[in-house]
């Protein structure tokens, strides 16, 4: 009982405060917020349902659900506001409107960019300008604008650059770069006119100027080769032949007094081989003690070396022209020995073949050529200074036989070439590189390399070129060298070094055929 006596008087007490009637202070507050919001006036509104609960007897629940209704009106209205920010004018509005706005700093940042663009339009008075706002804004305000304006500036300035050109075309060069970058241009006759005017008038002072400079064989060969129809072609070559006379006299005269050495002189000989001093030279070459350099047709250098009284090239012969410049073909193969075998007597055409079939040889083994490339025939009247036809540079020759003999007898005699005092003449000829090794005996031209060459003769292993398969055979194993001499048989004489014979200890003489390939050793004249 004492538990249900208090809950009794609450009840009571409620009842009591229901069944009281809202007083008019709040009526009153009510109704004019009501009105207020029909009004959207929905600030005012809230303000008046709010300050409606401060009266007695209020209806709370009531009040505070209009409340809501205005503060969502209120939200809603400012969503609005802020969607229509899409000018500076509308964003002020809302700024104004809400200074304290849940998108104030947004609207903002809205305004400061608009008003950028806005100065970016109004800026634009160049094609620059106009070109940067289009950058920047490709989706703004005034873009439609901002593309005629840009079309006009950029036809005027086409305009005034076309002018400008026009303007310039006081030269050949102007001219042309005016009717390259304006080929349909408002001046393109005037400036043809103009351009064929100027290139009258350069060609004549330019033709003028290349004669003035016809004081060498070079400028006048120059102005020749510019004006081979000018106005100057009769005096022009008359002073080239009368400065290519003196400058040839001097060049001679100056070659004949470096002739200090061997190469030197024998470079005079083959620049000038009827020249003024050939006699002189030729007994101050052979005065002078050593062979000095040789070149042949494509430009390759031989160093040379005098055993006995000849002078001999210490590097295998590796040009691919006769001295006189005609090419000599590139080698093929034969099918059979049959096929190699009908050629004993005469080849007929000159071949050249790779040491070891490859061309990274042949500087070091020179080129393996059949015999009718080695005996060269020129052509009669041909001018050249050898004495003998064949492959090698003029002043030079295939050795004979018998010079070959004579070369084996020039090692043989001296002592200073013997190997362990003996008169080992293969290892004294043979290169220090290059040999299959070879232990039997030490006088092999393959054992001990290190004492091959003493003569500086220097012949390599390059091997030859045989009519069957494989057919580059013996690389690393022998060297083989042409002779001019052939045998009763109509075979060839062939020189031969091999890197396993100790005895005899000369080369071995050798007759082959002439389709084989083997190396060529010059011989001075």
């Amino acid at each position: 009982m004492k538990r249900i006596l208090p809950l009794l008087a609450l009840l009571v007490a409620a009842l009591a405060v229901q069944a009281q009637p809202v007083s008019p202070c709040y009526m009153e507050k009510f109704d004019n917020g009501v009105a207020l919001y029909n009004n959207h006036n929905y600030a005012a509104a809230k303000n008046s349902f709010v300050s409606s609960k401060s009266c007695p007897h209020p209806d709370t629940k009531k009040a505070d659900e209009w409340i809501a209704k205005c503060e969502k009106a209120l939200k809603k209205n400012e969503d609005a506001a802020y969607e229509s920010c899409t000018s500076v004018e509308k964003c002020d509005s809302y700024l104004a409107k809400y200074p304290n706005g849940r998108y104030t700093a947004e609207v903002n940042a809205k305004k400061q960019k608009l008003q950028s663009e806005d100065a970016a339009y109004k800026s634009c008075s160049s094609v620059q300008k106009c070109e940067e706002y289009l950058n920047n804004y490709p989706n703004g305000r005034y873009v439609a604008e901002v593309r005629e304006i840009l079309q006009e500036l950029q036809a005027e300035a086409k305009r005034n650059a076309e002018d400008e050109a026009y303007g310039k075309c006081t030269s050949v060069e102007r001219c042309n770069d005016y009717l390259s970058l304006y080929p349909n241009g408002r001046y393109v006759a005037e400036v043809k006119q103009k351009r064929q005017n100027l290139q009258a008038e350069a060609g004549r002072k330019a033709e003028d100027e290349a004669y003035g400079k016809c004081k060498s064989v070079e400028k006048c060969n120059e102005y020749l080769s510019l004006y081979p129809n000018g106005r100057y072609v009769a005096e022009v070559k008359q002073k080239r032949q009368n400065l290519q006379a003196e400058a040839d006299r001097k060049t001679e005269d100056e070659a004949y007094r470096n002739c200090k050495s061997v190469s030197q002189c024998v470079a005079y000989l083959q620049q000038y081989p009827q020249g003024r001093y050939v006699d002189k030279v030729e007994a101050l070459r052979d005065s002078l003690g050593s062979c000095g350099i040789v070149k042949d047709y494509d430009g390759n250098q031989y160093k040379t070396v005098r055993i006995g009284k000849q002078c001999w090239m210490a590097e295998n012969l590796r040009t691919e022209h006769y001295p006189d410049g005609k090419e000599i073909a590139a080698g093929f193969i034969f099918d059979n020995k049959l096929q190699c075998y009908k050629y004993k007597y005469s080849f007929g055409k000159g071949y050249f073949y790779f040491p070891n079939g490859l061309p990274i040889y042949a500087e070091e083994y020179g080129l393996l050529y059949n015999w009718e490339a080695a005996r060269y025939k020129f052509e009669e009247g041909s001018a050249n200074g050898n004495k003998k036809p064949s492959i090698c540079p003029y002043g030079w020759h295939l050795p004979s036989w018998a010079e070959w003999q004579q070369l084996e007898k020039a090692v043989r005699d001296n002592p200073m070439y013997n190997y362990d005092n003996k008169p080992v003449v293969r290892k004294a000829l043979a290169s220090a590189y290059g040999w299959c090794k070879s232990d039997r005996d030490p006088m092999q031209v393959g054992n001990t390399q290190y004492a091959n060459n003493v003569t500086g003769f220097n012949a390599p292993p390059a091997g030859s070129f045989e009519r069957l398969s494989p057919h580059v055979k013996f690389f690393g194993n022998e060297a083989g060298f042409w002779s001019s001499t052939e045998d009763s048989e109509g075979l060839v004489m062939l020189f031969k070094i091999n890197y396993y014979y100790a005895y005899p200890s000369s080369p071995i003489k050798d007759n082959t055929l002439k389709c084989r390939g083997h190396s060529v050793r010059c011989v001075r004249d």
